[in-house]
């Protein structure tokens, strides 16, 4: 719509302009055009009007001036008669002149009565864009009946443009038309030009704002700077204006508007965008032009330029465009660039106007190569502004879709608040039950060093009681075998009376069956250990069972300990009496201090087991194991003691016939006794010691199993905190998938 619009308006201009121009050439019910006039062309003397047509001048039918160039600067004077009619006298006459292209002066009946434009040597400004409307002094007109002479006195430099034609009519109409003629002719450039100084600084902002991102706002920027620079010899144009320097101006602003029209089309249609000689031949050519007409010093001298300018550079430039419009339009089916086409198709044929006139040497209406470029420059700026309006539309569009996005975003970030807050209550919660657990894992870890510590110093306890347990047990062997020996002595001397001892065999037989019966209780307690021990090892939380277990059976240990001690010196005293013949007794007596060194073995594994405990408690169902282990191979050597005591008691029957000559040497033997039993003293305070230091460790084991069970405790907390700890992740979990979908959702 808007492209038909603006081709209908385009059309509609040139075709008023066309009809202005031919009205003013053929005026009808208005100006009375003069149609004989006469000129005279003489040398340059300004001041000597001539006084009346004469025979020195000639009829002039139109024709552009000539210049010889030989006699030097001519002066030409252009003269035509009218007379009033009666109705015309008492009414304002004027003179109606179109634009001429050199200064001039004006004289009604010998009287100057106008003059336009400065013609001396050292200034000279013709002034030459705008019509003038000259009213002619009603004193100065003759009246109806005579002849009323007008003389145009000119002072061409090198022009040779016709004269305008001469127009009489009333003051009024004149004004009108010539209003008409100046608004075409000057009025709408000076406004255009003004105008598309102001779209110069509007777009080099917008452009210099936006980054300088499209080229196209730049270059159009520039095609109005040149726009206005191609005008300054009209819109600046007076009788003292430099018309040299506007003259340069102007075709230093027309050439670079030819120039940087290429720059817009092939960046607006993308054609040759990135060819290198695009990028600078353009550039290079408007510098050189720019350069030759500011070194150039004259009004004749730039025209001369121009000519060729017109030639090698305006309709180049103007051709490539619209090809390249042609290319884009039809070929690569660019609609947007269709009304640049038909701009530039515009400005050709405006081009084709002004061409037209120019070569006829006669100024036009009004020239339309100018309006050829302001509909370039409007068609543009309604381009630019069609697609920046397209694009507002999809900003906002845009911003619209945004601001939908934006407030759905804004309900996800609500909810993400709510997801981070409840992430917050969570860390704090697990914050605290990470405390919790840290303080109970400290106090573990410190009870722990306690329970460590205190059965390193019981264990070290033990290991002293071991050593004097060593030496005694090394004093008691060096004894020992000497009171042995006696006692064999005092056996030889007292062989013959072994009779005197049967009472004390019965004795002995009675405490063997004691001690059978004991080794068999032993073993029952020992098997009932063994259970025990099995038990134990379900779970480790009966450990204080265990520890009893280890009591009892150090205190069975003991209880072996002490009886095999007392079989020890008795077998050792019927071996002494026996003599020869006691020589199973003294079998039996190594046996017993075999028996009595395995105890001591299995004191010291059990000491050894002990401090493995130590090392860790978590190794306890091994240490049991090994406690069993044991328990078992004491179990199967009191089988074998039992065995052996009842052996020993039927050899002792066997032998209480033989033992009645003992009876005498009982005496002899009794120190000896005394000696062992001393010595057996010392051994059961130490085994007592023992038994106290057992109990200790006894107590300890119910300290370990009291701490284990309150370990327990806290591992069972510590089992309840780490289950709070994984609801609160599976609830964090579940919070980052919903932040997730949340994300997802936003993009």
């Amino acid at each position: 719509m808007f492209r038909r619009f603006t081709l209908t308006l385009f059309t509609l201009l040139s075709i008023s302009f066309a009809l202005a121009a031919q009205s003013s050439i053929n005026p009808e019910n208005g100006p009375v055009v003069l149609e004989k006039v006469f000129i005279k062309t003489e040398n340059y003397r300004p001041g000597s009007v001539p006084a009346a047509i004469d025979g020195t001048f000639s009829p002039y039918r139109g024709e552009t001036l000539s210049h010889d160039g030989k006699s030097g600067r001519k002066m030409m004077t252009f003269a035509a008669r009218f007379s009033l009619s009666s109705s015309e006298e008492n009414r304002d006459l004027s003179l109606m002149l179109g634009p001429i292209d050199y200064p001039y002066y004006i004289y009604l009946n010998g009287h100057e009565i106008f003059r336009n434009g400065t013609h001396s040597v050292e200034e000279y400004n013709s002034n030459a864009y705008s019509s003038f409307n000259i009213l002619l002094p009603r004193d100065l007109l003759e009246q109806s009946g005579s002849a009323n002479t007008i003389m145009i006195q000119t002072f061409p430099l090198f022009e040779s443009a016709a004269m305008s034609p001469l127009a009489i009519t009333t003051f009024a109409e004149g004004s009108k038309l010539t209003f008409n003629r100046n608004l075409a002719g000057v009025y709408l450039i000076e406004g255009a030009s003004f105008l598309a100084f102001f779209l110069f600084f509007f777009f080099i902002l917008y452009g210099f704002l936006g980054g300088f991102r499209d080229m196209n706002y730049i270059y159009f920027a520039l095609m109005c700077l040149s726009f206005t620079l191609s005008y300054f010899e009209i819109t600046l144009s007076h009788d003292s204006a430099p018309e040299v320097l506007l003259k340069s101006f102007s075709k230093i602003g027309f050439t670079w508007l030819a120039l940087i029209s290429l720059y817009f089309v092939t960046e607006y249609t993308g054609i040759l965008k990135k060819s290198r000689i695009r990028k600078f031949l353009p550039a290079a050519v408007g510098i050189l032009l720019t350069v030759t007409f500011i070194i150039t010093g004259s009004k004749e001298a730039i025209d001369k330029v121009y000519g060729p300018v017109m030639q090698l550079v305006f309709l180049p430039a103007i051709i490539i465009n619209v090809t390249i419009l042609i290319i884009s339009v039809f070929v690569k089916k660019n609609k947007s660039a269709i009304p640049l086409l038909v701009a530039f198709a515009g400005i050709i044929g405006a081009s084709g106007h002004d061409i037209l006139f120019i070569l006829q040497s006669r100024l036009p209406y009004a020239y339309l190569t100018a309006y050829g470029f302001m509909g370039l420059v409007i068609f543009i700026f309604f381009t630019l502004a069609i697609r920046q309006a397209r694009e507002s539309i999809a900003a906002r569009n845009n911003a619209a879709q945004l601001d939908i996005k934006n407030r759905q975003q804004q309900k996800m970030i609500d909810k993400i608040k709510g997801v981070s807050q409840t992430l917050i209550e969570s860390s704090r919660q697990i914050e605290k039950k990470v405390s919790t657990t840290s303080e109970k894992i400290e106090e573990s870890a410190d009870q722990n060093e306690q329970i460590s510590a205190e059965v390193f110093n019981r264990v070290s306890e033990l290991k002293q009681v071991i050593v004097e347990m060593e030496e005694r047990a090394r004093t008691s062997a060096e004894k020992i075998p000497a009171s042995i020996n006696n006692q064999s002595d005092a056996v030889r001397k007292v062989s013959s009376t072994i009779n005197s001892l049967n009472e004390h065999l019965t004795e002995i037989l009675q405490f063997a069956e004691e001690t059978r019966q004991s080794a068999e209780d032993l073993s029952h307690m020992a098997g009932s250990s063994t259970r025990v021990i099995s038990e134990s090892n379900k779970s480790i939380v009966e450990v204080s069972e265990y520890s009893t277990f280890i009591s009892d059976v150090l205190g069975a240990i003991q209880d072996i300990t002490e009886k095999t001690s007392l079989l020890s010196i008795n077998a050792a005293i019927e071996a002494a009496r026996a003599g020869s013949a006691g020589s199973g007794f003294s079998v039996v007596a190594g046996e017993i201090r075999t028996l009595s060194s395995a105890s001591k073995e299995r004191l010291d594994s059990s000491f050894q087991k002990i401090e493995d405990m130590k090392i860790s408690i978590s190794n306890s169902r091994d240490l049991s194991d090994k406690v069993s282990g044991t328990l078992s191979s004491i179990i199967e050597n009191t089988r074998e003691s039992t065995e052996k005591i009842k052996s020993m008691t039927d050899r002792l029957n066997e032998q209480k016939r033989e033992s009645a000559a003992i009876f005498q040497s009982v005496q002899s033997l009794l120190n000896d006794t005394r000696i062992i039993q001393h010595l057996s003293e010392e051994s059961r305070k130490a085994d007592s010691a023992v038994a106290r230091t057992m109990e200790d460790i006894r107590s300890l084991f119910l300290n370990i199993t009291e701490i284990l069970s309150g370990q327990k405790d806290q591992s069972m907390e510590l089992y309840h905190f780490m289950a709070l700890i994984q609801e609160v992740v599976e609830e964090n979990l579940r919070n980052v998938d919903i932040l997730n979908s949340c994300v997802n959702e936003m993009n």
